[in-house]
């Protein structure tokens, strides 16, 4: 009964209510699913990754709508912890904001500056990709 489990229990017995995933009434009101049909890469993101994420957590529901629909999905995180190589199977692309030596406060206070760094990166990363693919890189590969 998620976070609430009490209180969405007793509207079950109660009044005979519904339960629903808040993550995918989101993404219905939203319209994210009408988008995905026209959608390249989809940028998600959340203050912290953990093993709860892929439980139901939004960017996880996002993602697995975005394989469903299969476009990249890329995460950006304020910290990324617990078992990476299972995040990297949800998601194409995840990366903490963070430098890692932050204390939460200081997170916090640089989260904005840190978001606009992380995302001006992938941003290049997406023009190095297409520049290789292109032939019109400077960059080679080996």
């Amino acid at each position: 009964d998620g976070a609430a489990g009490g209180l969405g229990a007793a509207l079950r017995i109660c009044l005979g209510a519904s339960i629903e995933s808040g993550a995918m009434v989101v993404m219905k009101y939203t319209g994210m699913m009408d988008a995905l049909k026209h959608a390249d890469l989809v940028i998600t993101g959340e203050g912290r990754t953990d093993s709860q994420t892929t439980k139901g957590k939004l960017c996880a529901v996002v993602a697995r709508a975005c394989k469903g629909a299969s476009v990249p999905v890329a995460l950006l995180s304020g910290a990324l912890t617990g078992d990476l190589d299972t995040l990297l199977e949800l998601f194409d692309y995840a990366v903490s904001i963070s430098n890692g030596e932050e204390t939460l406060e200081a997170m916090m206070q640089h989260g904005r500056r840190n978001l606009k760094f992380a995302a001006a990166n992938l941003a290049r990363l997406l023009l190095i990709g297409k520049g290789l693919h292109q032939g019109g890189s400077k960059w080679k590969t080996p």
